[in-house]
């Protein structure tokens, strides 16, 4: 038992994939909290029809991150009863698994249908129509605490500079990104508004966004333009929903100055400009 206090499980989600020329039929994502100086890895098992049948690993090996896409088993009907698992490791120790989910825990067969269609016709719009190309930055929550910047009484970053943990508190800073095409709700950010702050004036322009349901965005995850190559730090987050499910994220942004640390973190953004 004294094993699981290190870790919980916060959040599991398996969403459909919307894309229909990737090779997998899923896309998972989750979030913990840890206790201690160590970074968890994860795998995902499923099984089909009930928990009794044979359970299958997706990954070759557990993973750091928070989210895999794309897996396999690819889907041969619009709604079948695939089950799935998350396991937590601390090295090669299991520490816990998750409970069962599958596709359908939320919503019925009519409802899942309703709602994968709405979420669809978001996944075309952004990928298609008047999306912005765009990258997830997913702030490090969890992991090996940086060496260089950190208060060794207090754990706390002392400095907001650092190109180790850029401003993070642990090493790399932000997960792998993610491809995170939006639709700008309000008007795109071309100017500035002038904000007093107590250090004297200073420029800030603040918008919103509209994104794709998953991955779950956090308060102060980065959100990068990869046409402009801007990143904007997320402020704030609104769900719309369709029966207590999420279909699109609402993200406050505001853009970060081009001194900021972020800017240095390297990215290849052409690979993630819409086709």
């Amino acid at each position: 038992m004294a094993n699981k206090t290190k870790v919980k499980l916060e959040a599991f989600r398996v969403v459909p994939n919307f894309n229909k020329t990737s090779t997998g039929g899923f896309d998972f994502f989750w979030k913990v909290k840890t206790i201690g100086h160590w970074t968890p890895s994860f795998n995902i098992e499923y099984a089909t029809e009930d928990e009794s049948s044979t359970w299958t690993t997706l990954l070759p090996a557990p993973i750091t991150g928070f989210f895999a896409l794309n897996l396999a088993p690819k889907q041969s009907r619009l709604y079948i009863p695939w089950i799935f698992r998350l396991k937590i490791f601390d090295g090669a120790e299991l520490l816990f698994t998750s409970d069962l989910i599958t596709v359908e825990t939320v919503l019925n067969k009519h409802d899942f249908l309703i709602w994968r269609e709405i979420v669809r016709r978001h996944y075309i719009k952004f990928n298609k129509y008047n999306g912005r190309p765009g990258v997830l930055l997913r702030k490090k929550m969890v992991g090996e605490k940086c060496t260089k910047c950190s208060d060794e009484i207090l754990g706390d970053t002392v400095n907001s500079e650092c190109k180790i943990c850029y401003g993070t508190n642990y090493i790399g800073g932000y997960y792998t990104p993610i491809a995170m095409p939006g639709d700008w709700l309000s008007a795109p950010p071309s100017g500035y508004n002038i904000t007093l702050e107590v250090s004297g004036p200073e420029e800030k322009h603040v918008t919103r966004i509209e994104v794709m349901p998953e991955p779950g965005c956090e308060f102060m995850d980065i959100w990068v333009d990869a046409a402009s190559n801007y990143r904007y730090q997320i402020t704030k987050i609104d769900l719309t929903e369709f029966r207590g499910v999420p279909t699109s994220q609402l993200l406050e942004v505001t853009k970060l100055p081009e001194s900021n640390v972020v800017y240095s973190l390297p990215l290849d953004l052409s690979e993630y400009l819409l086709k």
